[in-house]
């Protein structure tokens, strides 16, 4: 493995990456829009003449078709967009000509050309009461926060047109609105296509821009105060020249040919504005150069020829996915695993953090995210010499490999990405934040392990084994750790410790997929003395930690059963469920239920599509409530047996889980 490795990094070129990534951020790339379908056409065409039969395939966007558990939205096109401040002075704050990020994503047609529009500044936060008696009607509300609080009742219930806002999503110590105070913050309307759904439009500004517009909307108001003649708001003059229609979505794709129908998947979400090119310019780039040099390499004989196809995917992120598999149907039972190529190339200087793998849900264990680790400490050493910054991560959503790694579709995907990211859904996530050599790095670890797993063999076993159990004990003695620096809670600990050894002994299972026959017979071997091996190692531990502490007198006590919460939910969707609200609506009774669990039991998540999506892989008509909320306190601390409880319920009420007393 490890000369394949090296020929394989000796081949990628960084540069041509670099190049293609500044080919691709010239787009405007907005899913489901012109500007993302000449995207996705440009990098089929490139493909092309590089020899793949690369295709771009399509599905309708109509706001009503459902792929799996995503209902798809319309498309949008943007042709021209400005805001201009009229009173007190004139001066242009928008202009999505200048920068497409200067309007909210999205936006509905407008016309205020000779209508300017009042100035509301809503600066107090998101709550209704604080603006109580304050006329919006026809006006333009400024937001200093995310402005999607505000849709509910500002302008579907009091009636304001638009949206100014200078919102930049803080970092935690990385970036805040004063050290990044030019930048605009990428923002999006994410229509849903109801009865009641108001049509707005919006406009964002940088924080410098947004404290000079503030100030102005202070000082007009003290001074109407005084002056009942003098203006009390700025004015601006607004224009959005913009369609949302029943269109189409688009995934561009290319299969390199192995031995066998069944394949590893690359995929890479190809959207987001310009120039967007770390997010996600870098993936597609680093995902076009990995199949190249696979295809070069093997035709050349430099490489064995590939025993499974090589699959290449670039999608709008989420939807695309959805889309895909949607199509696939049981088709995507021969997908054996997948790797998500998102962020993949920003120059490790101040801002930008590692390239990670980020492994997968305990709920869908397989070795996959250990062999990636296990291909990037071949790549990252020169001469015993780490070149860059790397880091092994658990699960963590947030992009194309938390839909491919439900147990439901069944296809271990984790993610190669880099975090944290300053110029993340800003305009400064331009190509000169970018690394040909980063880039190197991260098309060469892509390119190794679909090659190990397509040409996977059981001499390979023990090799990913030694890696495994690098992983295990590191988790483990992290879990000892955070025992340690608080309260030592043994019980807590031997069930993380046990939902650890179930995680790894099944992973060692998952190899059983890629073998048949005297292979397959050969694997068995191996894995069963595995499985013993780690149950060692975990037991070891533990043992070990009790004696260091002195607790060798500890018993275990089996949590105990609460009545209320031993039912069994099973599911009735496949995929997870994106987003949530989508279910309830139209429908008045489902969405008062959804919005006391959005403003009550929700808020105690540290991040409710993250938990969420575990509990959704962790339903398996099998585990209780009570177990499935352990399950995820375990994995994430997060969560409470009400908070799982009332998730459940709340489906159950949308139809999409049963559940068995």
């Amino acid at each position: 493995m490890k000369t394949t490795i090296k020929t394989i990094k000796d081949t990628v070129d960084g540069k041509r990456i670099f190049n293609s990534v500044a080919e691709i951020s010239n787009f405007h790339r907005i899913q489901s829009s012109p500007g993302f379908r000449a995207a996705a056409a440009f990098i089929v065409e490139k493909l092309q003449k590089q020899g793949f039969e690369s295709k771009i395939r399509s599905y309708p966007a109509d706001g009503k078709t459902w792929y799996l558990s995503n209902k798809i939205f319309k498309e949008w096109d943007c042709k021209e967009a400005y805001c201009d401040l009229v009173l007190p002075r004139q001066e242009r704050l928008a202009d999505f000509s200048a920068n497409p990020m200067s309007i909210i994503q999205r936006s509905y047609p407008c016309d205020y050309r000779d209508q300017p529009l009042d100035v509301v500044l809503l600066d107090s936060g998101p709550d209704e009461a604080v603006y109580e008696g304050l006329d919006l009607k026809g006006k333009i509300i400024f937001v200093r926060d995310d402005f999607k609080p505000y849709m509910e009742w500002a302008v579907e219930k009091h009636g304001a047109v638009g949206i100014i806002s200078d919102f930049l999503r803080p970092i935690d110590k990385v970036r805040d609105r004063h050290n990044m105070s030019d930048v605009l913050n990428y923002t999006s309307f994410w229509w849903r296509y109801y009865d009641q759904e108001p049509k707005a439009f919006g406009f964002v500004l940088t924080p410098k821009a947004g404290d000079a517009l503030a100030s102005l909307c202070i000082k007009m108001k003290e001074e109407n105060g005084k002056d009942n003649t003098k203006d009390k708001y700025p004015k601006v003059s607004c224009y959005v020249s913009s369609s949302i229609y029943e269109g189409a979505i688009e995934n561009a794709e290319t299969v390199l040919k192995g031995e066998s129908d069944e394949e590893i998947l690359i995929v890479a979400h190809l959207c987001h504005p310009r120039a967007s090119a770390n997010d996600n310019a870098s993936g597609v780039a680093a995902g076009m150069e990995a199949v190249k040099i696979l295809c070069d390499l093997t035709k050349s004989g430099k490489l064995a020829p590939l025993k499974r196809s090589v699959r290449l995917l670039f999608v709008p992120e989420f939807t695309g996915t959805f889309a895909f598999l949607d199509e696939l149907g049981e088709g995507r039972k021969r997908i054996l695993a997948g790797i998500n190529l998102d962020m993949v190339g920003g120059r490790q200087t101040s801002g930008y953090g590692p390239i990670m793998v980020i492994g997968l849900p305990k709920a869908m264990p397989s070795f996959v995210a250990d062999l990636a680790a296990l291909v990037m400490d071949e790549v990252k050493n020169e001469s015993g010499i780490a070149m860059f910054n790397c880091q092994e991560m658990d699960y963590r959503g947030g992009s194309d490999h938390s839909i491919l790694s439900d147990p439901c579709i069944a296809i271990p995907t984790f993610m190669l990405g880099q975090s944290p990211d300053m110029n993340y859904h800003t305009d400064a996530d331009t190509i000169d934040k970018l690394d040909p050599f980063i880039l190197h790095k991260s098309a060469s670890i892509a390119a190794a392990y679909v090659y190990a797993l397509s040409n996977l063999t059981t001499e390979d076993l023990p090799i990913v084994f030694i890696k495994s159990r690098e992983q295990l004990v590191l988790k483990l003695n992290q879990r000892i750790r955070n025992c340690c620096e608080g309260k030592i809670i043994t019980n807590d600990l031997y069930d993380e410790f046990e939902q650890q050894k179930r995680f790894a002994q099944k992973s060692c299972e998952d190899y059983r997929r890629f073998f048949t026959g005297a292979e397959l017979d050969k694997a068995e071997t191996i894995i069963k003395e595995e499985k013993t091996y780690i149950a060692s190692i975990v037991s070891g531990m533990f043992d070990r930690y009790l004696k260091d502490f002195g607790c060798e007198d500890f018993v275990y006590h089996k949590p105990e059963t609460d009545a209320r919460y031993t039912c069994v939910p099973v599911r009735n969707y496949v995929s997870p469920l994106w987003p949530l609200e989508i279910f309830a609506l139209g429908n008045q009774r489902l969405f008062t239920a959804f919005s006391k669990y959005d403003k009550g039991n929700r808020r105690q998540l540290k991040t409710s599509y993250q938990s969420e999506g575990m509990i959704d892989y962790y339903i398996d008509g099998k585990r209780s409530i009570q177990e499935i909320a352990r399950e995820l306190w375990l994995e994430d601390h997060d969560g409470s047996i009400e908070m799982v409880d009332e998730y459940i319920h709340l489906l159950e009420l949308f139809g999409l889980v049963e559940i068995k007393q």
